[in-house]
Order: C-alpha cells, then sequence, then structure tokens
C-alpha cells in the first residue's frame, strides 16, 4: 500500500486550484512537456537518422548509406565525435529560445533539457564524464546575469549521467553577436576565444586525459563556436568531444 505523502497532496491540491499554464503561450490546461497540445504541436524534433558530425537530418543518399555522415561533413570531417541536436529551430523554438536567454524564463531550462535528454538517449550517444556548458564572457554574464547554456545542461547530469564542470572551460574575449555573419567571420570571431580554466589548465594532462565531454549548447547555426571549443578541448587530450545543442538551424536546400 502507498505511503501517505504531504507533499503529494499539497501538489495534488495545488494543481486542482492552480492548473498548470503552458510555458509558452501561457494557456491553462492539460500539458504536454509543460506545453499545452496546440503549442506542442509546433515543436519539430529532430528525427533519427541524423549525421554525427553535424547533427543535420541524413537524406536517404549515398552518404547517409556508406558512413553516419552527411555530404559536407564527408567532405570535410567534423572534429566532434558526435552532435546530437533536440529540436529544430522554428518560430515557436525561437520564442523560448529567447524567453530562456533574454526573458528571465529559467523554468524553460528543465522542459528543453529533457528534450535535449531524450535525443541524446535516441541517438545511441557515447557515455560522457564531463558535461560543459558554452561559457560566456564574464561581461557578458554580468550584464545577463546566468548563462542559459548553464542553465540546460545544470539539469542533464540527473538524466545521462556524467558530472557538471562549468569552469572547466573560459571564454578569454567578448566576441560580438553572430547574427549577420557569414561561417567565415564567425570563425574567425571566436579563434582562440577559449581556454582550460586556470583550476584545470595545472593539471589537465591527469584530469582531462582520456575523458569523454560533453558540450552543451542553446542553438547550432554553423558551429563556429563548438569547432573552436572542441578543438580546444582536444588540445588538452580528451578521449572524445561530443555536443548536445537544444536547437539546431537547418539549412534550406
Amino acid at each position: 500500500m502507498p505511503k501517505f505523502s504531504i507533499a503529494s497532496a499539497l501538489n495534488t491540491l495545488l494543481d486542482l486550484l492552480l492548473p498548470h499554464r503552458c510555458a509558452l503561450c501561457d494557456a491553462a490546461g492539460i500539458q504536454t512537456a509543460g506545453l499545452c497540445s496546440s503549442c506542442f504541436l509546433k515543436i519539430e524534433f529532430n528525427q533519427q537518422p541524423t549525421c554525427k558530425g553535424c547533427a543535420r537530418p541524413l537524406d536517404d543518399t549515398w552518404a547517409g548509406k556508406s558512413a553516419p555522415l552527411c555530404g559536407d561533413c564527408l567532405r570535410s570531417p567534423p572534429i566532434f565525435d558526435q552532435a546530437v541536436a533536440a529540436v529544430r529551430y522554428n518560430r515557436a523554438i525561437a520564442d523560448i529560445i529567447l524567453k530562456l536567454k533574454h526573458g528571465d524564463r529559467l523554468d524553460l531550462a528543465p522542459i528543453v533539457a529533457k528534450w535535449m535528454a531524450t535525443a541524446w538517449i535516441n541517438a545511441n550517444a557515447h557515455n560522457i564524464d564531463y558535461i560543459v556548458p558554452v561559457p560566456l564572457h564574464w561581461r557578458r554574464q554580468t550584464e545577463r546575469r546566468y548563462n542559459q547554456s548553464l542553465e540546460l545542461a545544470r539539469h542533464l547530469p540527473a538524466l545521462i549521467g556524467g558530472q557538471l564542470r562549468p569552469r572547466l572551460l573560459l571564454r578569454t574575449r567578448n566576441t560580438v553577436q553572430m547574427r549577420q555573419m557569414t561561417r567565415i567571420s564567425r570563425q574567425r570571431n571566436v579563434a582562440g576565444a577559449f581556454k582550460i580554466g586556470s583550476l584545470w589548465s595545472k593539471k589537465s594532462s591527469q584530469l582531462l586525459r582520456g575523458k569523454h565531454i560533453l558540450v552543451v549548447d542553446d542553438v547550432y547555426t554553423t558551429g563556429a563556436t563548438l569547432r573552436t571549443i572542441a578543438s580546444t578541448l582536444r588540445a588538452a587530450n580528451v578521449s572524445t568531444v561530443n555536443i548536445l545543442i537544444a536547437a539546431l538551424v537547418v539549412r534550406s536546400k
């Protein structure tokens, strides 16, 4: 016979008095992963199979059949061991990301993190030792007061394993916003912008050698930032560098 729980009884009473509201449109009603049914249907989950190099969907072509990579990644081999994205970037996801990133809506982080964890598990991805959020420069973090990538990463150890290591990486330059930049300009903008944190760098050969690292970010556009981070981690002799992204910008054909 189940034990009586005062906390569960109070939660049930609160659910009756204060119905859950959709995290996106604020409508009251039955929820699906924190959203109302109408908003949930707007989420485009990134279905398998996807390219291990850039997380984009694999077409039914010779590339997808002969290797787990898209044509672009076959021509230019990725620096990541595996890249996984939870959802495709669309108008609904843009709204969620903006609210999380600039609107103090930290309540959205566990919802998105669950989508990310599900995508990671469904991709049969590598085991991981450390979960590392993409860091903000200290000036930008002071302005924003929190790092959205860290807020997503906080929820992942309980869902997929690994230890959260938010200070393993530092951003050394306050790079400019890259919304309108070309792929080449983005890569130049972030070149040399990251380093291993001082507490780690002194013993990086012992602490990081052979480790499996998962880097977490909110949006993947060209991958310039993540490639730079992966190069920094490779130089510290880690075993694998894997990428987990909330939302993937899928290029139109």
